[in-house]
């Protein structure tokens, strides 16, 4: 690929000139080429922000150049025509309300296929889960299926469409959380368990500098009514959204007289689900797995649920 194809390709994403031609450059001249695309974080290789209007037209530049990139090895190596090829995400962007969280920036990912037996150019509105992609690729390989996957072939001709799709939340690294999420075609519910500790609890994030003043900003009260949802000091333990009219999820009617039918069948349905799976991250985990979380990470756990084996990593360390 030249410079004036790699240029354009940008360009016409959205990357502004400047960048796009340095981008460029950069790439063809690095020893890994275009490789770099599937095997390095993209943004930090190319020396462009990780958001704003550059660093999100530059990745959808990237997801073509990937794509072309995949289809000429498919193609070189005679399996382009036998090939299913999925693209999607495994969580939102790195917000504060998006990754490791149930909302819809953190679990509303594109996924597109192609190949043979999908129909080009067609879009799909109804629900799909991540654990329905191991069964597709199953059922596209010939194999059957086990009857232990809760996951579905959503490419299938026979398929049924979900009613909902189930989300959680539990820990993330030293983070004990527990949240559901259960969301139908309209509406979305969650159900926070532990609305004891707020949703900015410490984690990961807290060395970026915007934590750092979002956090400053906390302590100082200078948060609004709508950023006080997921930044104030406490959750409520329902949050019911008409995700049609509030995509953002920032009006919760589970206080609504009007929406009480819609909160009693969403409650209903999680409900039938947690009995049905026997959901394992409603329990606290077991004092080995609490006590390889502290080995791990320290001082950072801060949950009450490590108090219980702390003494146990004290007495290893005296041995």
């Amino acid at each position: 690929m030249s410079d004036a194809e790699l240029v354009a390709i940008l360009l016409r994403h959205g990357t502004p000139r400047n960048d796009a031609v340095s981008l460029a450059r950069g790439l063809l001249s690095s020893s890994g080429g275009l490789r770099e695309l599937l095997e390095a974080d993209f943004l930090t290789f190319c020396g462009l922000p990780r958001c704003g209007p550059v660093g999100f037209a530059t990745l959808k530049a990237a997801l073509e150049l990937s794509q072309r990139y995949v289809y000429a090895a498919l193609k070189r190596d005679g399996l382009y025509d036998n090939t299913l090829i999925f693209c999607f995400s495994d969580h939102g962007y790195k917000l504060h309300r998006h990754k490791q969280f149930v909302y819809e920036g953190g679990i509303h990912m594109p996924m597109m296929v192609a190949g043979p037996g999908v129909a080009a150019r067609q879009v799909r509105k109804d629900l799909i889960s991540g654990i329905d992609i191991a069964p597709a690729c199953l059922s596209a390989a010939g194999i059957e299926v086990p009857k232990h996957m809760e996951g579905a072939d959503f490419l299938a001709e026979d398929y049924t469409q979900r009613k909902f799709v189930v989300a959680s939340r539990d820990r993330c690294d030293y983070t004990i959380e527990r949240i559901r999420a259960l969301v139908t075609p309209q509406f979305k519910y969650l159900r926070n368990y532990l609305t004891d500790r707020p949703f900015m609890q410490p984690s990961y994030k807290d060395p970026w500098p915007v934590s750092k003043k979002f956090r400053e900003m906390m302590a100082n009260g200078e948060m609004n009514e709508t950023q006080l949802i997921f930044f104030g000091p406490k959750k409520e333990p329902e949050e019911l959204y008409d995700l049609a009219n509030d995509p953002h999820e920032i009006h919760n009617l589970a206080n609504d007289p009007k929406f009480k039918k819609q909160l009693q069948r969403h409650r209903r349905l999680l409900d039938n689900w947690i009995k049905e799976t026997g959901d394992q991250g409603l329990k606290t985990e077991s004092d080995p797995g609490l006590l390889a979380v502290l080995k791990r990470w320290g001082a950072k756990c801060v949950n009450p649920e490590y108090d219980r084996v702390r003494h146990l990593l004290e007495a290893k360390k005296k041995e």
